[in-house]
């Protein structure tokens, strides 16, 4: 069994040394070669009991740069955008939405004349 574990240490450190190769990692050769040498033989033992496979071919490509952030569409809207969702949100909650009995007591007095069990509008400005 010895000479198994041998063969996987021996590959595992060439395939480790193509990988970091070909890869300019902002890690140190050294940290990650210490580390993938420290944990061989649990590697081992997986791939020996079928859990852990390794592919023998790695491909590493690169990707473009790109701007990552977050598009905020909401930055965006104007305060006529703004007033026209909050009437469409204003005539929701007082028309379709519906409310628990405990909770009617924190909508809007408009709506409770008015019949409806809404929550509370929304202030237009």
């Amino acid at each position: 069994m010895v000479p198994f574990f041998r063969h996987l240490k021996v590959t595992l450190f060439r395939n480790t040394i193509k990988v970091l190769l070909r890869l300019h990692h902002t890690l140190s050769f050294y940290f990650i070669l210490f580390h993938l040498i420290k944990h061989t033989i649990f590697l081992a033992e997986l791939q020996a009991r079928r859990i852990l496979r390794f592919n023998e071919y790695v491909e590493v490509t690169d990707s473009p740069d790109y701007d990552r952030r977050a598009d905020k569409p909401w930055a965006r809207l104007t305060p006529a955008d703004k007033a026209a969702i909050r009437k469409e949100l204003n005539e929701f909650k007082s028309t379709e939405m519906e409310v628990h009995e405990e909770s009617r007591q924190f909508t809007s007095p408009q709506a409770q004349k008015k019949g409806h069990p809404s929550q509370a509008v929304l202030p237009c400005s």
